[in-house]
């Protein structure tokens, strides 16, 4: 019997109880930096621990694809690392917070605890391994065709995918793309209310995809990276619609240090 699904992202979660100033931590060589308008940094311990450093003053520490067992084992391998991160943190922020408190009252999440997500997918011995998927949808075709062409071929898939879907409402619509995320295992979808963007312009549609089989678990690269979701959508909405002025736009992605895939479809005004 399984002690844990391998897919489950494992984190202890810790406030700093302040927002951390990233511009100023993104000078430090203990982080990577990424690009500026990234609401998060990160650093990698010993190629296995991953300390993320969000600019809400929130810190997540995680071991991808490990249990309970082997992230505390870990962290505690690491612990004056660990600790180091934590204070360098404080400091280049200058946040007047007590270090061992904060670890202290760290918890322990999991990303399904933490949202509420419903268990609607089948379990991993009726789908592809995460890193078989991952290598063959993503990182041989990017090492094979570059980053451009592997853009060009999942969104030409995921298109492809999308406008075999058909339906007769709206509503129909979102549960069959819905359906088909979920029911091919690529994801949790959610439909959420569409609100007004920064622009002032409100979503035809929106949902929210937690663990995305193109990007959940896979380190930060501050990039919204699911192409193939993002191009589906496209594809099922101007299939229905019968007009191809649609555009779908990713606005929070696991790869930018979010936790879960964010999507909007758009109507774009006809010229």
């Amino acid at each position: 019997m399984k002690s844990h699904d391998e897919n489950q992202y494992i984190s202890f979660i810790f406030d700093m109880g302040a927002e951390i100033d990233l511009a100023k931590l993104s000078k430090s060589k203990s982080f990577i930096s990424l690009p500026k308008e990234s609401n998060f940094l990160f650093s990698i311990v010993d190629n296995k621990i991953r300390f993320i450093v969000f600019k809400n003053g929130k810190i997540r520490i995680t071991y991808p694809n490990g249990d309970v067992d082997s992230l505390q084992k870990n962290i505690s391998e690491h612990a004056a690392q660990i600790s180091s991160l934590f204070n360098e943190v404080k400091e280049r922020s200058k946040i007047k917070a007590d270090i061992p408190s904060v670890i202290s009252k760290g918890r322990l999440e999991s990303e399904r605890d933490e949202f509420e997500i419903r268990n609607t997918i089948c379990e991993d011995n009726c789908s592809i391994p995460a890193e078989l998927f991952i290598d063959v949808s993503s990182i041989s075709p990017m090492q094979l065709f570059g980053q451009y062409n592997h853009e060009r071929l999942l969104t030409f898939s995921g298109e492809k995918f999308g406008r075999k879907i058909s339906a007769k409402s709206r509503q129909e619509l979102e549960k069959k793309v819905k359906d088909f995320i979920e029911s091919n295992n690529l994801g949790l979808m959610e439909q959420i209310k569409s609100e007004e963007d920064e622009t002032g312009a409100k979503p035809f549609s929106s949902f929210r995809i937690y663990k995305s089989k193109f990007v959940y678990g896979l380190p930060p690269t501050g990039k919204a990276e699911c192409f193939f979701i993002q191009a589906l959508i496209r594809g099922a909405f101007a299939s229905y619609l019968e007009q191809e002025n649609i555009n779908v736009v990713e606005t929070k992605c696991w790869r930018k240090g979010d936790v879960y895939c964010e999507f909007n479809v758009y109507m774009l005004k006809r010229a």
